[in-house]
């Protein structure tokens, strides 16, 4: 995983939250990134931190992913990767 990358999964809203702040303040952008069930946690996240923290979107990429499962089925998973930058660096 990159260092500037926080993956949204289970944990809680604050884990995300404490993550990205930890990250940006060294490095002044972060992305997150997640699939599936969990976009629209990420997506209230980033929309959390950009109302919230003085903070902007950067890059939003959505995009899919096949994969075949333990039944053997093929299944398409929703993948997303949100950009958040400090406003001084968004051009």
């Amino acid at each position: 995983m990159d260092e500037k990358t926080v993956i949204v999964g289970t944990k809680s809203f604050g884990v995300y939250i404490k993550a990205v702040m930890t990250k940006i303040e060294k490095d002044k952008e972060v992305t997150i990134k997640t699939r599936g069930k969990h976009i629209s946690s990420a997506v209230s996240i980033a929309e959390y931190l950009v109302r919230t923290k003085n903070l902007q979107f950067g890059d939003i990429k959505i995009s899919s992913e096949k994969f075949t499962g333990e039944d053997k089925k093929e299944r398409t998973v929703p993948e997303i990767s949100i950009t958040i930058k400090t406003k001084e660096e968004v051009k």
